[in-house]
């Protein structure tokens, strides 16, 4: 109830769902991520349960992980880099 099948299959046999309200703030933190110029994208790893987390943050053109793991350490760490793009340059 609430809850849908994920697209990208299961992990180790057993279905994995996504919670309504992990797509709805996954999608705004991709939307975050779009701002500064990342992808947030899901792991390749379909193990949940794997210290990698299950999200990817991505520099576009080289493909390089920024950042990754939950969705909770994702936010952090682009809430951490607005308020430092936010602050601006260092005064001398």
């Amino acid at each position: 109830m609430g809850w849908t099948r994920c697209p990208h299959g299961t992990a180790f046999g057993i279905p994995r769902r996504i919670d309504p309200g992990e797509t709805i703030r996954a999608n705004r933190l991709r939307r975050m991520a779009r701002q500064q110029g990342l992808d947030l994208r899901p792991s390749t790893r379909r193990d949940p349960r794997a210290s990698e987390g299950t999200y990817a943050l991505v520099e576009p053109g080289t493909d390089t992980i920024v950042a990754g793991f939950t969705l909770d350490r994702i936010e952090a760490y682009l809430l951490a880099a607005l308020r430092t793009d936010a602050a601006g340059p260092p005064t001398p």
